[in-house]
């Protein structure tokens, strides 16, 4: 190999194809990359919500996120790929993977697999967690990295019988540098472990166990662990430590009650040291129940329960692949928007194929162009209909735009436009719309963040309405509505209201102020925030090392241990 191919880039191209789902931080796409001599593949591409990105702070989480989730290579973990920022949009490469969440295949029904699989899942479950909790750094060192929301929403069942942890978005690492933000709780409260809700600053790997442990408890119950409390109920219970008992049924081997009362200890020092532990404990009590608990059985299990919303799934996916979109040139790089995974653009490339790929592509999918061209003329004649029904501004020449998107002109020369009007892609439309500008000399979209926007008298863009959580504190419309009054302690539910500080603690806001973190060798033990961390745990024998550990008669506490 010469000096020249070794430095040759690879082309790798990107389409993305459809929009998957999104939650509180990223949109999730289907994207199909090719490159050199046909190479196709479907990967997903994670990416950050466009009101975030210029959150300096949801930025850092994210790409923490991303360097967590690119270390680990275990079989029960999506794998990333890669990790890129493009088109300054911080994107994760993701494998692709056909299945369903835990939590969609049992709805409200923790019976809905059979025990023998639920019991396939966790052992699988623990297992890729284990891989986690022991990554270390280049240097060797450990991350101490705990997922702190193991729950059926994070696990993924795969038709062909594989399962997978999903979404370290909240994880934490003993050497990050990331902390949690103000006054915010992380993780799904009905899963979460009594010194997670307490907020441990030493929380570990153990928190991830008990997670698990609930979901065993679920399924050897046959109910919710908490099904009849409220959330309040469930916080009062957490806070003292107090974990519902299995019932008794002979149905419930004694071998895995056993198992899962130990994953269930209030105290983390009672529980199982670590995740592998934890699954050769289950190994070692499934006895008879391993028949019917395998990789065919779920997928079978899978097929059987989905496998006609798989495929229809699949049959989705083809169309797109196979649509004659995928040879459309991309837009230019400038001209794309900077939130790109709204989907405005269906291309995302970083080098344009070959005419060899190309041609290569038409021939194999020839059977689809017919179909795929039926389809985009039966979009447009849509799109001409609703075009032409729509109503025209006040003072707008016809032909000019409507108040949402403004098509291409195929004129050779602008049109001359009304006072009040201004032309944009070969189209007249208002100076006034936020989302071209609010002014005669652009028609660029105004960038005011987290509210909704309009063009104020001065035909300047403005802030029309905050976002919810959200307030102007600075007066300053330029940067948009820039506080989050519900996590900013000194705008803590409105500009300006400034918590007091508290006794041993930093104070946080959470809708209210609150305590954020105990000052080191403090706990917050009572629940109530006006004396902040009110007990000192390195040297109280009723509460050493964490709130309610009691010494035994004889014993004193001394740096947070119990000693005689």
């Amino acid at each position: 190999m010469t000096d020249a191919s070794r430095e040759r880039p690879t082309q790798t191209n990107y389409r993305i194809l459809m929009e998957l789902g999104r939650g509180g931080m990223g949109a999730v796409h289907l994207v199909m990359t090719s490159g050199p001599q046909a190479f196709a593949k479907l990967v997903v591409f994670k990416t950050l919500l466009p009101e975030l990105l210029r959150s300096a702070a949801a930025r850092r989480m994210f790409l923490e996120e991303a360097r967590i989730s690119a270390r680990i290579a275990h079989p029960n973990v999506v794998r990333v790929h890669e990790v890129v920022e493009h088109d300054g949009v911080p994107t994760m490469v993701m494998e692709y993977l056909r299945g369903l969440p835990l939590s969609t295949v049992l709805g409200d029904d923790p019976t809905r697999l059979t025990l023998q699989l639920h019991l396939y899942v966790l052992r699988h479950v623990l297992s890729g967690l284990h891989a986690a909790h022991e990554l270390r750094d280049n240097d060797g060192t450990s991350l101490g990295l705990v997922h702190r929301d193991v729950s059926p929403h994070n696990i993924f069942l795969e038709f062909d019988g594989g399962v997978k942890v999903l979404d370290f978005g909240i994880a934490k690492a003993g050497r990050s540098q990331i902390r949690t933000e103000t006054g915010e709780l992380k993780g799904k409260l009905r899963y979460m472990a009594p010194e997670q809700f307490c907020g441990d600053p030493n929380l570990d790997r153990r928190a991830d166990i008990f997670s698990v442990g609930v979901m065993l408890w679920e399924v050897l119950a046959g109910h919710r662990i908490w099904e009849q409390q409220s959330d309040a109920d469930v916080m009062r219970h957490l806070l003292n430590a107090e974990i519902p008992a299995l019932p008794e049924s002979p149905l419930i081997p004694a071998g895995l009650s056993a198992v899962c009362r130990r994953a269930l200890e209030p105290s983390a020092a009672a529980r199982y040291g670590t995740a592998a532990e934890f699954a050769r404990e289950l190994e070692l009590n499934i006895g008879d129940l391993r028949e019917g608990g395998g990789a065919e059985d779920l997928s079978a299990f899978m097929m059987a329960q989905f496998g006609e919303a798989h495929e229809s799934t699949q049959r989705a996916i083809e169309a797109q692949v196979n649509s004659p979109l995928a040879e459309i040139d991309p837009p230019a790089a400038d001209s794309r928007p900077t939130g790109m995974p709204e989907g405005r653009t269906n291309a995302l490339r970083t080098t344009r194929p070959s005419g060899r790929v190309a041609r290569s592509r038409r021939w194999a999918r020839r059977w689809a162009v017919g179909a795929g061209i039926l389809g985009i003329l039966a979009l447009a004649m849509i799109g001409s209909v609703v075009w032409l029904d729509r109503p025209r501004q006040a003072g707008a020449p016809r032909g000019s735009a409507g108040d949402t998107t403004i098509p291409s002109s195929s004129a050779a020369t602008a049109p001359a436009c009304q006072p009040g009007f201004k032309t944009c892609a070969g189209e007249c439309v208002s100076i006034d719309r936020p989302d071209l500008g609010c002014s005669s000399a652009e028609c660029a979209a105004c960038d005011v963040t987290h509210s909704i926007t309009r063009c104020n008298a001065r035909h300047t863009c403005d802030i029309a309405v905050c976002y919810a959580g959200y307030d102007n504190c600075d007066g300053d419309p330029g940067n948009g509505c820039e506080t989050d009054v519900r996590t900013d302690p000194n705008n803590c539910g409105g500009c300006r209201r400034q918590c007091a500080a508290l006794p041993h603690a930093r104070n946080g806001c959470g809708d209210g102020c609150t305590i954020w973190r105990c000052d080191d060798g403090f706990h917050d033990c009572n629940g109530a925030m006006a004396d902040g961390c009110e007990v000192h745990t390195d040297d109280d024998p009723k509460n050493c090392g964490h709130c309610r550990l009691a010494c035994a008669t004889g014993q004193r506490c001394r740096a947070g241990r119990c000693i005689l």
